[in-house]
């Protein structure tokens, strides 16, 4: 009999869960209550990168912080009255900044992020979305020598997982991308990245392949997990109504601390928000491919909309109303560089990211009942990561040998060290007392 599995999250990296397990043999169901890919996956720039990602808490974040908490830097804007009733997650993020800690956790989230390219390469062939895909590359801008100082131990790692790469001058950059406008002093070029047409026509196009293989969707919001006598997993619906399953996989991004505290897990979580606003075309030559300003903390990214605008992080409650501060003053940067037009929508769309302190996923078993799995935590990069997290969730649910290490992702790196009552061993121990809103 073909075993069921529910997975809770519509976004993409719950259908790539899906997709990947669908093609494993499995009967599946995602439960979304939005449209499929609407929320945390619509809003990102659209890169699928494969390079060496060092994560927020990195060492540069000490020398960052008073440019941070002076509210200087424009890639970053915090919430104190958020941080402040949160104060144990954040000193576990601040723990962890550590240069040994920095680049493990970006050397794991490079093999990932390989893997994950691969495979949507194949997925994107598969599902006949190749117009999609636009294997233009990504580059980085510095308008100062200091910011580019500030790259130096990104670029070290870069070198040492050999990822192409190619250095330009202020000449070498006006030629590759003659619709910048702005004097830059370096720029980092990486070829082998790619950017979407469409983020959301991509997780689109994984649904439907997932539809069509017999697929089903639940559209409603999971309020309960319960596992049954005899171990089936009962998914409980806000409408009332309730399914069973043989296993499920969480995969709702911001959405999944809430769907576990009921189980007794507190999840060391918080929220990077971001926003985009497209730019339609100006006098001047558009970009041809995606443009991260760095010293300003924004991307541009040309898609079918318009050259989406992307801001830079926000720590704040995920559900708090927007400020659209950042992104206001990433629209006006990006127009003065470009020569780009005006707001396609009135509005900013604003999201949240799911971030956790160590900057990494959690993909794996829980480590306190049988039959329930985690795929969540991809920060800013759940896109490029989807197709590889979804590899690594299957290869470990079939004992097959996984496309990379599955240890730096494991849920139970942050169990309680303790004696305890199974599901409440599980709260991290760098972080006690920490409460879901």
């Amino acid at each position: 009999m073909t075993a069921t599995i529910a997975v809770v999250g519509g976004g993409v990296v719950g259908v790539a869960s899906a997709l990947a397990l669908q093609e494993s043999g499995y009967a599946v169901t995602v439960f979304e209550p939005e449209p499929i890919g609407h929320r945390t996956s619509y809003g990102n720039s659209g890169v699928l990168v494969e390079n060496p990602w060092l994560a927020a808490n990195n060492p540069g974040l000490w020398r960052n912080l008073p440019r941070i908490i002076g509210g200087r830097d424009p890639g970053v804007r915090i919430d104190w009255r958020f941080v402040v009733r949160r104060l144990p997650t954040f000193g576990a993020f601040l723990r962890r900044t550590s240069a040994a800690d920095a680049s493990a956790t970006a050397l794991a989230l490079h093999a990932l992020l390989v893997a994950s390219q691969r495979q949507h390469k194949r997925w994107i062939a598969a599902c006949g979305s190749g117009d999609l895909l636009r294997a233009t590359g990504w580059l980085k801008v510095f308008r100062t020598a200091d910011r580019f100082r500030e790259f130096a131990r990104e670029l070290r790692l870069i070198r040492q997982t050999g990822t192409a790469h190619r250095a330009l001058s202020p000449q070498g950059i006006a030629d590759l991308e003659p619709g910048l406008k702005g004097r830059f002093q370096y720029g980092l070029f990486l070829p082998d990245a790619c950017s979407l047409e469409s983020p959301l026509a991509l997780t689109e196009s994984y649904f439907r392949a997932f539809r069509q293989g017999g697929g089903a969707l639940t559209a409603g919001r999971v309020v309960g997990l319960d596992r049954q006598r005899g171990g089936r997993w009962r998914v409980a619906e806000d409408g009332g109504g309730a399914q069973l399953f043989d296993q499920v996989v969480v995969a709702a991004g911001p959405w999944s601390s809430e769907v576990l505290v009921d189980l007794g897990y507190r999840i060391p979580m918080f929220w990077e928000r971001g926003y985009h606003q497209h730019l339609s075309p100006g006098a001047a030559a558009g970009l041809s491919r995606a443009v991260h300003v760095v010293d300003d903390g924004f991307v541009m990214s040309p898609q079918a909309q318009g050259t989406r605008v992307t801001s830079g992080v926000e720590i704040a409650h995920r559900d708090s109303p927007p400020d659209y501060t950042q992104i206001r003053s990433a629209v006006a940067r990006a127009r003065s560089l470009t020569g780009l037009g005006a707001p396609v929508e009135a509005t900013p769309w604003m999201g949240s990211r799911p971030s956790l302190v160590d900057g990494l996923p959690m993909i794996g078993p829980s480590p306190a009942h049988e039959g329930l799995w985690f795929n969540f935590g991809h920060h800013h990069i759940g896109l490029s990561l989807a197709a590889g997290s979804a590899l690594l969730l299957v290869a470990m649910m079939k004992g097959r040998p996984p496309p990379v290490d599955p240890s730096p992702f494991r849920p139970e790196r942050f169990r309680r060290r303790a004696p305890g009552p199974a599901a409440r061993d599980y709260a991290a121990a760098a972080v006690p007392g920490v409460k879901l809103p």
